[in-house]
């Protein structure tokens, strides 16, 4: 059950759907119509893709991320709930990437939600700050994201 600052990985629904019929797992019956799961067609599912939920970005914007932190990634903003993707905990996806490898990673946090009626809702674009020392006043003197404080904020928030 999600509740309020909890770390939800989101997994491509093909990925996961190659999985279950591999596996015969019934996790995620609610979504999936009643089929024959023979497991005698099922292919082994290779590594985790998640890339295909990603934002294309160009080949600059690229560089420049590279160095981000694990999880810090730009989901499209077109990219659906069980269409897309499906929500797992932390440790059930560092249990299936330990086993099938792949990624990347895609981390967001759970929040509460709603002015009159409150909910837990996983926050999918969020806004992150990198804050980070520099040495002078020259682009080339700043300091590189594994020394940067890199946090999110919620959209209202204000920073001081």
């Amino acid at each position: 059950k999600m509740e309020a600052g909890q770390t939800w990985c989101l997994i491509s629904s093909k990925w996961l759907e190659t999985w279950i019929d591999y596996t015969g797992s019934k996790a995620f019956w609610q979504y999936r119509p009643e089929e024959d799961n023979s497991m005698s067609s099922a292919i082994v599912p290779g590594p985790i893709e998640n890339s295909v939920l990603l934002e294309v970005k160009d080949s600059n914007e690229d560089k420049e991320e590279k160095n981000l932190p694990d999880g810090i990634v730009h989901l499209r903003m077109s990219a659906q709930e069980i269409q897309d993707f499906f929500f797992l905990p932390l440790p059930v996806w560092e249990t299936l990437c330990g086993w099938y490898t792949g990624g990347p990673l895609i981390k967001r946090t759970t929040k509460m939600a709603g002015v009159i009626t409150k909910r837990v809702k996983v926050d999918l674009h969020p806004v992150y700050v990198v804050l980070a020392p520099c040495k002078s006043s020259s682009e080339n003197d700043i300091v590189k994201f594994d020394t940067a404080a890199v946090r999110p904020y919620p959209r209202d928030a204000t920073l001081q």
